[in-house]
């Protein structure tokens, strides 16, 4: 099954704001979700933020693209993401609207000893929060 989902990155000096699943894996990941029939990507970018958290952003300049395979307990999947950069007030210690999902400030330096999802992610956010050039594209999958 293909997944096709828009993310996004809030950034505060050498920080980014990620969500932490509490449950199962513990893992981390970039806020957003799966796009909706006839939403536009950055919408969705908005809404999940509102949604999960109460907070109104704005989803601006399109960062990269990945595409990524994966298993799981209910089989094998791939997904799309569309990553942003999003741009709002963002406070150092947000609530979540959602029982499973915390709220965090990460430091860059730390995606790589956190279980980030998917690592695939860590290489182009951390070049864009040193300001280097990002890649605009990446994928995990090897059937072509």
């Amino acid at each position: 099954m293909m997944h096709f989902r828009a993310r996004g990155v809030a950034v505060q000096s050498d920080k980014i704001f990620l969500a932490h699943h509490l449950g199962g894996k513990g893992h981390y990941f970039l806020p957003g979700g799966h796009i909706e029939d006839g939403e536009a990507a950055r919408r969705t970018v908005e809404r999940e933020y509102l949604e999960e958290t109460g907070l109104t952003v704005t989803a601006t300049d399109f960062l990269f693209a990945s595409e990524h395979a994966y298993v799981d307990e209910q089989g094998q999947h791939a997904e799309i993401n569309l990553i942003f950069k999003v741009e709002g007030d963002i406070p150092t210690e947000p609530t979540s609207a959602e029982e499973h999902l915390e709220f965090v400030w990460v430091a860059a330096a730390d995606l790589h000893t956190i279980n980030f999802l998917p690592t695939q992610f860590i290489p182009p956010l951390v070049a864009y929060i040193e300001g280097r050039a990002v890649p605009s594209f990446h994928s995990t999958i090897r059937k072509e």
